[in-house]
């Protein structure tokens, strides 16, 4: 997540300052670096659940969705 958040960030603005906003190189960077900030949420996310899964023991932990 921080390497997507900032470190493309960085790389962006100077892509930014050497292509301009609408180019390819500009645009491919910006969605890299969303895709790693999202990757980065997704990871912490299965790794939280598996920590709290391990905390709880097997078979405590259930997810249900329903429609109202």
């Amino acid at each position: 997540y921080v390497f997507g958040a900032i470190g493309m960030e960085m790389i962006g603005s100077n892509v930014y300052d050497q292509h301009g906003r609408e180019s390819l190189a500009y645009l491919v960077g910006c969605t890299l670096e969303e895709l790693l900030e999202l990757a980065g949420i997704a990871l912490f996310n299965a790794a939280l659940i598996g920590h709290l899964a391990e905390l709880l023991g097997p078979g405590t932990m259930k997810l249900r969705f329903s429609q109202d």
